[in-house]
Order: C-alpha cells, then structure tokens, then sequence
C-alpha cells in the first residue's frame, strides 16, 4: 500500500506543490473576488430603484464555478509543460497515484466542495459594501432614484430540485466531470491544453450528433429514437433507463480519472 500512497510523501509532494505554484494560489482568489464583484456590481447597478432578483445569483453561481474550475485546472501538471520543471517533477520520491491523486484533490474535489463557501462569503459581503456605495450616489446625485432591493444569497438557490435522481446526479456529473476533461486535457496536449481539449470535445460533439442522426436513419427517422417510457409523467420509482444512465455517468467518470493517471504514469516512463 505505501508504495502507490504515503502520507508523509504526500504531505511533502502538498509543499513542494504549494512552493512552487505559491503566486498561483495566492492570486486564485483575490482575482475570483475580484471577479465576482465586477458582475455583481454591473448587475446590481442596472436593478437600481428596482429589485434584484435572488435568481440572478444562479447563472452566476454555475458560470463562475465553471470558468474558475476550468482556468484553475488547466494549470494541473503545469511542471510537465516545461522540459527543466518537468524532470524536477518526475524525479520527486512520490509515487504517480500520489502525483495524480494531489491535482484531483486540490483542483476538483477541494474546488468542488469550497467553490459554494467561497461564492456564499463573497456574494454576501458584496451586498453591504453595494448599499454604502451605492446610497453615497443615489444621496449626492440622484436622490430621486432609489437602492435596489437586494436579498441575500442563500444556498438552497443552487441546490438541484429536479425531484429526481437522476437530475440531481446528472447536474453534479456534468460539473465533475468538465473539470475532469480539462485535467485530462491539461496532461494529454500540453500546451494549448485548453483550446485543445475544447476542440476535442466539439469534435466528439459533432460526432455524436452524426452517429445519432445516422442511427435515425436507419430507424426510419430521429422522431424514432425518442424516450417514449415518459410520456404519461414521470413515474413515482426509480426506472432501470435511469440507473442505466447513472452507471454509465459514473463508469464514464472512472474511466476520465484512469485515463489522466495512466497518461501521467505514461510520462514518467
């Protein structure tokens, strides 16, 4: 067991990650803040003398745990991309699983479970400091035009009320796994990794889309290949097209995670 994970190796490959990415870590989140701020100012400021709506804070929310994943992950393995930094990396006296298993720790699990802390605290430190401001303004220059009403960000807005598994699982698998995708992509093409897996991505996309319509076709029409099982609602128990879609979500998910490990074990060879 010690010989694919350690704990006192993993906490020495945690610093050496830490000492040399330091800036990286320490601007992440001043320029997420800083971020954040700027669209919640810009959105506030066009609901003033009316009311800001709490629903504005979801496409937020989902667009800003995406940007920042993905930004965030393109840097995984960053050591890799340069060929001196690279043969530093490669000789650390850490196992690959430790190598691979510290990115997928910081970048997608610990990002995952602190993203909706960090949009929480910053959401709602946003509002008194918007009011102050913005009621200087309204005092000095426009009297006649009131603050917007503006409700605080509570965590229940961006929890999924699909009132089905499936959705709900579906919404958690779809954040996931584009996190994993970048990872991937961050060790597979090296530079460029982001346009590059992106392109990957539409191509498979466009693939898809083909071999589905193709598939149609042959059916006799795409109207054929339709969910049918649903028509009459929703049935009250779990239906086994669900857990089919569920198995392969998370079969889908193993085998991204397998692909980055083996990809990285592959450069150490």
């Amino acid at each position: 067991m010690k010989k694919h994970f350690d704990l006192h190796r993993f906490y020495r490959l945690l610093r050496f990650e830490f000492y040399s990415n330091k800036w990286e870590y320490i601007l992440l989140i001043p320029i997420l803040i800083g971020a954040l701020w700027m669209v919640l100012l810009l959105g506030m400021i066009n609901a003033m003398g009316s009311t800001y709506h709490e629903n504005n804070y979801i496409p937020i929310f989902i667009i800003g745990y995406l940007a920042a994943g993905i930004f965030f992950n393109t840097k995984s393995f960053g050591a890799l991309k340069k060929r001196h930094s690279a043969i530093t990396y490669l000789g650390l006296p850490a196992s690959t699983f430790e190598k691979y298993f510290l990115h997928w720790f910081l970048r997608i699990f610990l990002f995952t479970l602190l993203y909706p802390f960090f949009f929480y605290a910053s959401v709602n430190a946003f509002i008194p400091l918007f009011k102050s401001l913005a009621g200087l303004y309204v005092e000095y220059y426009n009297p006649k035009k009131g603050l917007p009403e503006i409700p605080v960000f509570h965590f229940e807005l961006v929890q999924p009320k699909t009132g089905r598994f499936i959705g709900d699982f579906s919404a958690f698998f779809g954040a996931i796994f584009t996190l994993t995708v970048i990872q991937l992509g961050s060790i597979a093409f090296g530079k460029w990794n982001l346009l590059k897996t992106l392109l990957s991505v539409f191509i498979l996309q466009v693939v898809i889309y083909y071999f589905i319509r193709f598939i149609g076709f042959l059916k006799g029409g795409i109207e054929d290949l339709r969910p049918n099982f649903y028509t009459d609602g929703l049935p009250d128990h779990i239906t086994w097209q669900e857990v089919s879609l569920v198995v392969l979500m998370a079969m889908t998910l193993i085998i991204s995670w397998l692909a980055t490990y083996l990809k990285l074990k592959e450069r150490e060879v």
